[in-house]
């Protein structure tokens, strides 16, 4: 007589991570009520020459004087 398994639920596999990830993700862009967390970033106006100065690089190299 055959033994009876007993299967506990296994834990979801990344795919099924990332395929609910995407449905929340269409729900959200479709104004639906999603059970997510939004961050918005909002980056500051900022210089590269600026950050160059202030980290100590040399300037750029214009590459269009060959």
């Amino acid at each position: 007589m055959a033994k009876k398994v007993k299967r506990t639920k296994a834990k979801p596999s990344l795919a099924d991570d990332i395929r609910a990830s995407l449905q929340e993700a269409l729900k959200y862009a479709r104004g639906e009520k999603a059970d997510i967390i939004v961050h918005r970033v909002v980056p500051c106006a900022s210089s590269a020459r600026e950050a160059r100065l202030k980290l100590g690089l040399p300037a750029a190299k214009n590459k269009s004087a060959a």
